[in-house]
């Protein structure tokens, strides 16, 4: 016996037939982020737009390094997963730059490193602690503009994964160690991940991270190195669920992301508009 589900999201209507057998077996859902002290002041406005179009979906905050009173806040909103709780990115002892991959050694354009490279290198750590079964990813500098229902019914086959792509450059390149040859690598771009706790995907992006990150200028060039050459084909989210501030505008866009510290500065003043908590 199946049951027909209809929701709307903007213009788009969307019909389900969820089996009864598989409303037996319901997975938890939630929406999962992470800030360190220095992105505290963002808490505040990344939930009030998040409830503005969810207003009871579950969240777990990841704490990178929050004061005490930020963490307060989060227990009030919602789960917070306590740092110790989640491994710490060391460089191995006695590393080597240039990771081993068809015969030659490879690394990343690490003069344009992440400034915050190790702590996000926490970010595949920490989804494994997640507590929802499917969880959706929203990094601290993502404001959501419109409902994200869909991509909780989305198909994650095969590896229970989706992500979007990069931009405005959807490539970069591993050099190698050996010689001259560069390697291009698809990029996507994690700030809006949907994914399941059992995804092959996530616990290879954990592992690899932790074994060859020094080699890599950022945690999306690690996920999407692993994703092109181990064999871990992805669901793509459309452009408009991480479109970067930068970007086009897009009527859908459902995720508005505020990458670099430029765009951050007008994030900042819209914030301080705020009223309440």
């Amino acid at each position: 016996m199946n049951e027909i589900v209809v929701f709307i999201n903007g213009n788009d209507i969307y019909i389900l037939k969820v089996s009864m057998e598989k409303q037996q077996s319901k997975k938890t859902v939630g929406i999962l982020t992470a800030c360190d002290q220095r992105q505290e002041w963002m808490l505040r406005g990344w939930y009030h737009h998040l409830r503005l179009q969810h207003p009871d979906i579950p969240i777990a905050f990841g704490d990178f390094g929050m004061s005490e009173a930020a963490k307060d806040w989060c227990r009030s909103k919602g789960t917070l997963i306590p740092t110790s709780d989640i491994p710490v990115y060391t460089l191995p002892a006695n590393y080597e730059y240039g990771w081993q991959y068809g015969g030659k050694k490879w690394v990343g354009t690490l003069l344009y490193e992440h400034p915050d490279r190790f702590l996000v290198f926490r970010k595949p750590f920490l989804m494994q602690k997640s507590p929802f079964d499917r969880t959706i990813w929203l990094d601290m500098d993502c404001q959501v503009l419109k409902s994200l229902s869909c991509l909780f019914f989305k198909n994650l086959s095969p590896n229970l994964l989706a992500i979007g792509l990069a931009w405005p450059k959807q490539t970069f390149a591993m050099h190698s160690l050996n010689d001259a040859q560069q390697m291009p690598v698809l990029c996507y771009n994690s700030g809006v991940v949907v994914f399941e706790k059992s995804s092959p995907l996530l616990k290879f992006w954990a592992d690899f991270t932790m074994h060859a990150g020094h080699n890599f200028s950022c945690d999306d060039h690690i996920l999407s190195f692993a994703i092109q050459n181990y064999g871990f084909p992805t669901v793509t989210l459309p452009f408009y669920y991480n479109r970067p501030v930068q970007a086009p505008k897009h009527s859908k866009t459902a995720v508005l992301h505020w990458m670099r510290e430029g765009p951050k500065h007008i994030l900042r003043l819209l914030y301080l508009n705020l009223v309440g908590s």
